[in-house]
């Protein structure tokens, strides 16, 4: 039995790497953008050093921080209509799956017609989407390293998936920030909280790891 591994991004990462993104903005040529993530990635400042870099490129940009847990069709079209409004170029994710997944649905809409839930199933996209930066913060969706969308829909009271390869994101922007400690890696705690939540460290403090 044979299977595909498909993933059609670029990966930088490691501590500092969110420094990385204006030069990943700036390759795209891009007029405007959006940057979406939620109210929890907002608090924790994360969203804030997000936008200050993007502020270093020059780029007109909106923000869309409306997103919630298992975005629903709803939330997707409300953020499309704000997108085709500013005439967006691109995408910058940050945050959870649910971010990442509602700027994916959002980004079908922007070069697709019709609704976000006539495209649940696989290889429904027929046109190529709009360049998508993931800036991933949590350590257990994958939505940074997959082609799929899981969405509600409030109508028929389910879960679909939206799944195409024309729908994926061209960059991912991946960085550790350990909370305590002053090296790169090193945690001089037996464990230790990355931005992520998630929580990896071994006694004799050896370099934290994030899951990929």
């Amino acid at each position: 039995m044979s299977y595909i591994f498909f993933v059609s991004s670029n990966i930088n990462f490691g501590r500092g790497a969110l420094a990385d993104l204006p030069e990943i903005v700036k390759r795209y040529d891009m007029k405007s953008l959006m940057i979406v993530y939620d109210g929890g990635v907002k608090a924790a400042g994360i969203a804030d050093k997000v936008v200050t870099e993007v502020e270093k490129t020059g780029v007109s940009y909106c923000i869309f921080d409306g997103v919630i847990p298992n975005p629903t069709n709803e939330v997707v079209e409300e953020a499309a209509v704000i997108a085709k409004e500013k005439k967006v170029e691109g995408f910058v994710a940050v945050g959870g799956g649910s971010s990442i997944d509602l700027a994916k649905a959002v980004n079908v809409l922007m070069t697709n017609l019709g609704k976000i839930g006539e495209y649940g199933g696989m290889n429904m996209v027929k046109n190529p989407c709009l360049p998508l930066i993931a800036i991933p913060t949590t350590a257990g969706t994958s939505s940074e390293i997959t082609n799929v969308s899981a969405l509600i829909d409030t109508e028929k009271v389910i879960k679909y998936v939206r799944t195409d390869d024309a729908g994926m994101y061209h960059y991912r922007l991946q960085f550790l920030q350990c909370q305590s400690g002053s090296g790169p890696w090193d945690c001089p705690y037996p464990q230790c909280s990355l931005w992520s939540g998630a929580r990896y460290g071994q006694r004799n403090g050896a370099a934290v790891r994030h899951a990929l």
